[in-house]
């Protein structure tokens, strides 16, 4: 079938404009006078009517997923090739293997109901976390878009992400704080490796107050001031270190080139 692109004159603008539809998409382009969209309404006409124009050929699911992800092997790391396999396997898992022609907004609605319901995980049900699902669909969009581009589906398919809520932060307490003291004495024997590593962080998170060593706290910086006066965490729980021996220092002979200062003559 040709196609058809309409020319027409806008007032408005006083441009000239050519127009035609593909896939329910409106495809525009102005131009300074009528013979150049004239010109280039024929040339899209010539084009669609020389065979270039085949509409939506569907294949297989198995077989435009493995061509999908050989096109990615090449442009994307193997872990994401890897995510975009599992998103996909899940899509035909929960909805089913189908020609990607006959895709439509109610199979991804489908897909999205399924993959949020409950499972059996331990001796509990469980749902799919949102942003779960939400890696999925955007691994379904790339694959989609890739098959939209190759005439492989349709081009009206539209999907919206799940709602996120932000979890408000709930700063650890003074026994989350110990257990976690606890648990590194006991695996490590000397905690002066510890103390090196956690110092700068340690510092940055609190502000210690100048008292005596048994009534020491650690009061958070926290956002608001109700935070600030709930939470202290005492340090009894903090052992002293062992005190390290120095490592040996090599003493650099001096030579003639370079003396101390004592050793240089003076200039009279």
């Amino acid at each position: 079938m040709p196609k058809k692109v309409r020319v027409w004159f806008r007032q408005n603008r006083a441009r000239w404009y050519a127009e035609y539809w593909e896939f329910g998409t409106r495809h525009c382009k102005a131009f300074r006078n009528k013979a150049e969209a004239q010109q280039w309404a024929r040339f899209v006409e010539r084009k669609f009517d020389a065979e270039e124009w085949h509409g939506i050929h569907g294949i297989d699911w198995p077989a435009a997923v493995e061509q999908f992800l050989q096109h990615k092997q090449v442009r994307a790391a193997p872990c994401t090739v890897t995510e975009l396999r599992n998103s996909l396997q899940q899509f035909e898992t929960l909805v089913g293997p189908m020609q990607t022609d006959l895709i439509t907004t109610a199979h991804i609605e489908q897909f999205i109901e399924r993959r949020r319901a409950t499972y059996i995980k331990g001796r509990g049900l469980r749902t799919v976390a949102p942003r779960t699902v939400n890696k999925d669909l955007a691994n379904l969009r790339t694959f989609l878009h890739w098959c939209q581009q190759n005439r492989l589906a349709r081009t009206d398919l539209r999907f919206e992400m799940l709602p996120l809520t932000r979890r408000r932060f709930v700063p650890p307490s003074a026994t989350a704080f110990a257990e976690l003291f606890r648990l590194a004495r006991e695996q490590s024997p000397s905690l002066h490796a510890f103390h090196a590593a956690t110092s700068n962080l340690l510092a940055s998170l609190v502000s210690a107050p100048k008292s005596p060593a048994s009534s020491t706290t650690l009061s958070m910086r926290c956002r608001s001031r109700a935070d600030l006066e709930n939470i202290a965490v005492p340090l009894s729980f903090w052992p002293p270190l062992p005190l390290q021996p120095p490592l040996p220092s090599r003493r650099i002979p001096t030579t003639s080139t370079f003396l101390p200062r004592r050793d240089i003559p003076s200039s009279s």
